[in-house]
């Protein structure tokens, strides 16, 4: 059975067990319709081969929920250009635990979508190559999450000194020191 075969609700109805034993080719031809009738389960069933096949395309139809129940391994699969297409609704459905499988220029793609609780996660290394408009962008609450390592070896003198007073403000006594 060819991809453009498969009905959404025959992917629907297929078990994680199928869904993980399909082939890369099988997975590329999906159309984002075909992917978003991926339940949670038979997203996390997806092999990393699985995943880097998906193309940008087909990467939007993943549902929230799908999203949600990658994890840190698989979402290191996705191709950087599939990730930057996930919409904001679907990074803020990342687990805290998936958010150390994204790539720093991934992490700088999306950063305007990451919920407070995620950004704990992202490397000190992303954080570093994050631009001044982005650190700028970054809300007060995001910047309160920072964790202490994040400020200290993460932020560089030039993201520091782009800091709004409402930000700085933001970071409490350790963070600031």
């Amino acid at each position: 059975m060819t991809t453009s075969n498969y009905t959404p609700a025959q992917i629907a109805g297929m078990s994680t067990s199928v869904i993980a034993a399909l082939s890369t080719d099988i997975i590329q031809g999906f159309t984002s319709t075909q992917v978003a009738a991926l339940s949670a389960a038979q997203a996390r069933a997806l092999t990393a081969d699985e995943l880097s096949a998906l193309t940008t395309a087909n990467v939007v139809g993943l549902s929230t929920a799908a999203v949600a129940a990658l994890g840190s391994d698989q979402l290191a699969a996705l191709a950087t250009a599939a990730v930057g297409k996930l919409g904001s609704a679907q990074i803020g459905a990342l687990s805290v635990a998936a958010i150390p499988g994204l790539s720093a220029a991934e992490v700088a793609a999306q950063i305007g979508s990451f919920k407070p609780a995620q950004i704990a996660a992202v490397g000190t290394d992303a954080i570093s190559g994050l631009s001044t408009a982005q650190v700028t962008a970054l809300s007060t609450a995001t910047v309160a999450a920072l964790s202490t390592a994040q400020v200290a070896q993460g932020l560089t003198a030039t993201q520091v000194a782009v800091l709004s007073s409402g930000q700085v403000a933001a970071l409490s006594a350790a963070q600031a020191k």
